[in-house]
């Protein structure tokens, strides 16, 4: 019996799957491929509802278990922790972590610098080649070509779009350059359009601004609409140009650069397949890398107690937080959950909702009194 190329498991620490999130995409597919490829990986979440989230049930991406996790280190099996560049510190407590970078360093959250003991990948060879690693490069294509198929026949382009959803929400942004009267699109409000309302907008759209990196910049392309991103304080350069290339994107609106990417747009059909015949590639070199850093780290390297901690509350007390942050809902939001909560599962769990706040607050303070005396 041969020896298994890749025994070392990865807990890939990731919310739950969700469509409308390219990068929560890509972590679960990545534990996809791993899987498929002949290696070992979970989802590793301490959040309650993961055990329970939907997502297409071909993706091979098990919830990791406290009981598994216990399993693990009782048998002596030495896991790899992978984090997104938005993750705080290191959760696992792990001694092995591959921070694997989706987007610009501190742009959405988490560090801007990463700890010299991590092992860091970039998605894609731009973000690789930025964060001073270009041979660490994995660009999972997390877009299936078979869902955009090219639009049939010849429709007339009319309308002009734009998209800026963290642009504005998380850093306040203000759209600029967009023609009057362009539709904005967004992807997880609840009035936000469903992905075939949206490629027939695309469909029918002569042009789609964006003001962040989003796979709308790949998707738009695919059906026929040219992207123009405009470059601002938090689009410094497009992730996937090195990748998939730029068939069908200006960058800037140059009325030049507009002219390539409209003469370019059937190109990035071609362009992302490129992409996606690499990946295995591309895989196989990062679990070969991967597996090497985790051999040369003594010990077993998590304490997964995190995950045993997570419960209805203590997700509640996290989505209060995340609702109190610019766009994202505000204190009505809060009170008209909380109302909700109180009738569904009774005062006791809003009780333990406030508990776990006031637990949250205590910790973050304890933190910035260190960082003060330090």
């Amino acid at each position: 019996m041969s020896q298994n190329p890749y025994p070392h498991p990865y807990y890939i620490f990731a919310p739950p799957y969700s469509e409308s999130s390219a990068g929560i995409r890509v972590l679960h597919l990545l534990a996809d491929a791993i899987n498929r490829m002949g290696g070992t990986a979970y989802i590793a979440s301490n959040l309650f509802a993961a055990h329970s989230a939907t997502r297409p049930a071909h993706i091979l991406a098990p919830v990791l278990t406290w009981a598994q996790a216990e399993e693990h280190r009782k048998t002596g099996i030495r896991p790899i922790a992978l984090y997104p560049e938005v993750v705080e510190g290191n959760p696992l407590r792990s001694r092995a972590v591959v921070r694997y970078v989706l987007n610009l360093p501190g742009l959405l959250g988490g560090p801007s610098a990463y700890d010299e003991a991590e092992f860091v990948y970039g998605y894609g060879k731009r973000l690789a080649k930025e964060i001073g690693h270009p041979e660490r490069s994995l660009f999972l294509p997390a877009i299936d070509l078979a869902d955009w198929p090219q639009p049939e026949g010849v429709q007339a382009r009319t309308q002009t779009c734009y998209y800026a959803s963290k642009y504005k929400a998380v850093h306040n942004g203000e759209v600029f350059g967009v023609p009057p009267g362009a539709i904005e699109i967004t992807r997880s409000l609840s009035t936000s359009i469903n992905q075939d309302e949206l490629k027939a907008l695309l469909a029918r759209s002569r042009r789609l601004y964006v003001f962040e990196n989003t796979a709308l910049a790949i998707e738009a392309p695919l059906c026929g609409c040219p992207v123009v991103m405009m470059p601002n304080a938090y689009l410094a350069y497009p992730i996937g140009d090195a990748d998939h290339g730029m068939g069908g994107i200006a960058w800037g609106d140059d009325p030049a650069e507009i002219a390539r990417a409209e003469a370019t747009v059937h190109e990035m059909r071609s362009g992302y397949q490129a992409a996606i015949d690499q990946f295995p590639r591309d895989l196989k070199d990062f679990l070969i890398r991967t597996q090497a850093f985790r051999d040369a780290v003594p010990g077993f390297a998590a304490d997964c107690r995190i995950l045993k901690q997570g419960s209805y509350e203590a997700d509640a007390a996290r989505y209060t937080l995340s609702v109190l942050q610019p766009g994202q809902g505000g204190l009505s939001a809060i009170v008209s959950k909380a109302v909700s909560v109180v009738r569904r599962r009774g005062v006791l769990s809003t009780l333990k909702i406030s508990a776990n706040l006031m637990h949250i607050f205590l910790a973050r303070a304890r933190s910035g009194m260190r960082g003060d005396r330090r």
